[in-house]
């Protein structure tokens, strides 16, 4: 089963938030080249791609908010909105979001249990 298989069972059999979601990802340059997603920020499952967006609220928003804007530096972007300076994040409405590529994934947890792991996939 692939990420983008586990995730859209996930959030369509019962946890359409996907709390207790944890998502690693490969983040080359960050401790251990990894990044943990909380599933509660994920927005939206897209085709090749899914979709974080910070939380809003106090302070917790502009630490989440910077935690995402480095989270990936690609470049090209499409759709409406318009591109911080290193292309990593868009603001749409005043919500920052970043996308993330499914093959990025490394790891999904549910509830501290691993349900997702591309080394027994490989």
């Amino acid at each position: 089963m692939f990420p983008k298989e586990v995730l859209n069972k996930l959030k369509w059999t019962g946890n359409p938030e996907l709390k207790g979601v944890e998502i690693w990802i490969l983040h080359r340059g960050a401790p251990e080249d990894r990044k943990v997603i909380e599933g509660i920020d994920v927005k939206e499952l897209e085709n090749s791609f899914f979709t974080v967006e910070a939380r809003r609220a106090g302070d917790e928003a502009n630490e989440q908010s910077d935690y995402y804007d480095n989270i990936l530096n690609t470049g090209s972007r499409g759709g409406g909105g318009s591109s911080s300076e290193n292309g990593g994040s868009w603001e749409i409405s005043g919500a920052k979001e970043t996308r993330i590529p499914y093959h990025r994934i490394q790891r999904i947890l549910l509830d501290k249990k691993v349900i997702y792991d591309r080394s027994e996939y490989s």
